[in-house]
Order: C-alpha cells, then structure tokens, then sequence
C-alpha cells in the first residue's frame, strides 16, 4: 500500500486525460441505459472525474489513500461528489447487483493469479444482470515480461523502475478468457503503445457482460 502511495505522487501515474477505451464506451454505456458506475482501482481519478461530467453516478476504490486523496481533489475542484472507499479489490463493501458497469484500467493485474480470480468473482458480484466489465489485463508481449523476482508463473514482482516491488501477472488470450468464464465476452483485443523509451506496453482490453 505504502508503495502505491509513493507511485500516486508521480505525474506519471496521476494522468487527467480518460483511456482511449473508456472514452468510446460512453455511447455504448448510455445505449445500456447504464447510469452507475465503479471504477475498480481508481486512482488519481481521471475517469471518476471524466465520466461524472458526462452525467454517471460514479463510485470509486482503491487501496491508495494518495490515489484517493488526489481523486477528491479533483472531483471536488469540478464541484462533483462521488462516493470513494478505501479497499482491497479482493473484497469489495457492496452489495450484491448493485452497478450498472465496473471498470478496471490497468489494474486487476497488480496481483497473484488467484488473486485475480477473486478480484474478478466481486467485480461480477457488484455488477447487475447483463451488466458491463471493462478490465485490462498485461500481456506477455509487454516489455516488463520476465523481469524481476518471479513469485509464481507469470507472475513477477519488479524490481527496478517506478512499481519497485509492484506485483504484474501477465496473461495470454486463452487465460484471460478462463478468468472471464462466469462473463460473456462481447470482445478482446490488445492495446499497445510504445513510451519514450521506445519500450512496447501491451494489454488486453476485456469488454464483458453479466
């Protein structure tokens, strides 16, 4: 938790512009006609702030009181309120059904493969029939693969760089499908993009309904 909070001070991990992808859900979350939305891990919060502009009801998590505290910063500058809870996304403190739409960026694979799972198990717990997922997964085409103190398969804990001793499990297609089989899979896809460095950052982008 503690190295979360140091990471959230960083410009670098305190983004304002939306991800690309939730950007182009929003047409589809108003043809579903969703109106609550969770943003799993949410930061600095520049969805919470992105989406609540547009008119959703938007609640956050995060394990980062810095994260949480940046977000209420920001939410609070715009004159918007939000319901934002410290937590574990292992083990959320809702009730069964109750949003419309979960998203997750970059996120649920800051753990243990199990780990996941769980996180998973409540994001479909929370959600409410023919309610949508949006989760992101890394890929093992990301430059990070391999790199620091394997833990388990796939699973590293990095070593140097910012997310010093930040868990990352990578996952290919066939594994993020089995982690998503209590879903229906409405796509996935890799997003990818290179940084200054030239270093190739690679994920699956999950859309899924209940």
């Amino acid at each position: 938790m503690e190295t979360w909070n140091s990471i959230l001070k960083r410009p670098e991990f305190s983004r304002e512009k939306p991800h690309r992808a939730i950007v182009e859900l929003v047409e589809l979350f108003r043809r579903k006609g969703a109106k609550r939305i969770l943003d799993l891990g949410c930061g600095a919060g520049r969805h919470l702030l992105y989406l609540s502009l547009l008119g959703f009801e938007v609640h956050g998590t995060d394990i980062s009181k810095v994260g949480l505290s940046e977000s209420r910063k920001r939410l609070r500058d715009a004159e918007i309120r939000a319901e934002l809870i410290k937590c574990d996304m292992k083990a959320l403190p809702y009730s069964d059904s109750l949003f419309d739409a979960v998203i997750s960026v970059w996120v649920i694979y800051h753990n243990t493969l199990e780990g996941m799972q769980k996180a998973i198990s409540e994001v479909h717990r929370v959600l409410k029939k023919n309610g949508l997922a949006f989760l992101t997964f890394q890929s093992k085409r990301s430059h990070k693969f391999g790199k620091g103190n394997k833990t388990e398969k796939n699973t590293f804990i990095l070593e140097e760089s910012a997310e010093r001793g930040i868990p990352h499990h990578f996952s290919d297609k066939s594994e993020v499908r089995a982690l998503l089989k209590n879903f229906r899979v409405l796509s996935l896809n890799l997003g990818e993009f290179f940084d200054k460095e030239g270093k190739l950052h690679s994920h699956w982008e999950a859309l899924a309904e209940k």
